[in-house]
């Protein structure tokens, strides 16, 4: 048997409906457990609004606030501390990375130098090689595709480029919430 929209009627709060009602009195006529549950419930309801409302001790609030103050500040403190000793331990991680790093070019820098310098040499002729391909292959489509074709793709280029700005601001905007 399903008890459930038996106990939820007991438990509720609010007035039932002539038919709820009628359903669950011929419901605790049936049920052992539900009379049992209904009765202990009055009990208890009634137990609980006969209580008398209890008065905290006096100066219950300042010692509240003042408890809640020191354990902010004490939580605060932590923080603080905890934060200092990560930032600390960083710090000193990447000084000693930073050291044995560099450790070859106090030694010698003569071999960095060199490697700098060649890997410096290396990406200007890479540049140069893009440039060149850039260069080649442009001169190539322009005398392939017609200038009508070359137009429509750059009214498409600005019109996207004109959507994303559009789509930035709106999205970037700060939106005001009215309460």
């Amino acid at each position: 048997m399903n008890h459930r929209p038996f106990e939820d009627w007991i438990f509720s709060e609010e007035p039932l409906s002539p038919v709820e009602r009628a359903d669950l009195e011929a419901h605790l006529q049936a049920c052992v457990a539900c009379q049992k549950l209904s009765t202990n419930w009055q009990e208890v309801s009634g137990a609980l609004h006969t209580a008398p409302m209890l008065s905290p001790a006096p100066g219950f609030s300042s010692r509240w606030q003042e408890r809640l103050a020191t354990d902010r500040t004490r939580h605060q403190r932590r923080l603080t501390v905890l934060m200092l000793v990560a930032n600390l331990g960083g710090a000193w991680l990447l000084f000693l990375l930073l050291g044995v790093t560099l450790f070859p070019l106090v030694v010698s820098p003569t071999p960095v130098v060199l490697a700098g310098a060649y890997r410096l040499a290396a990406f200007v002729a890479s540049l140069a090689l893009a440039l060149d391909f850039v260069v080649t292959f442009l001169g190539t489509l322009l005398g392939v595709l017609p200038a009508s074709l070359w137009v429509a793709v750059c009214v498409m280029v600005g019109a996207l480029f004109a959507l994303w700005i559009i789509t930035f601001e709106r999205l970037s905007s700060r939106r005001r919430v009215l309460v």
